[in-house]
């Protein structure tokens, strides 16, 4: 149900694989890191995840995971979001995402080997 998405670095407009892995999975992600600049961005669908900083402590997340579990209802709100566009944001922050940069980049060299007499 849940997917713990902890980033090793907590810095501005950074978000890793951990956090797309959880969406990918279809679970509902608890982020660990800086959410503030992913919903400024409009990075995310609104009420598509849990932001750990909105608690208290771990035990206080706990407790509304707990909630959350045994409230089908709820939890399924977090995934409402699937039904509607994606914000503007979404498309250039996972055109970002480590899992396509393999794919970039062979992109990128073959054009640079196209262009060369």
């Amino acid at each position: 149900m849940f997917e713990i998405a902890h980033e090793c670095h907590q810095e501005p407009w950074y978000i890793s694989e951990k956090f797309w892995n959880s969406f990918r999975a279809g679970t509902l992600p608890i982020y660990v890191g800086d959410a503030e600049h992913v919903r400024c961005a409009r990075m995310m669908p609104h009420h598509s995840f849990i932001d750990a900083r909105d608690f208290a402590s771990s035990k206080e997340l706990a407790h509304y995971m707990l909630f959350l579990s045994r409230n089908r209802e709820l939890y399924d709100t977090y995934f409402e979001w699937k039904d509607k566009p994606m914000p503007e944001g979404y498309n250039r922050a996972k055109a970002l995402d480590w899992s396509s940069f393999a794919c970039r980049l062979c992109a990128y060299v073959d054009r640079k080997t196209q262009q060369q007499p």
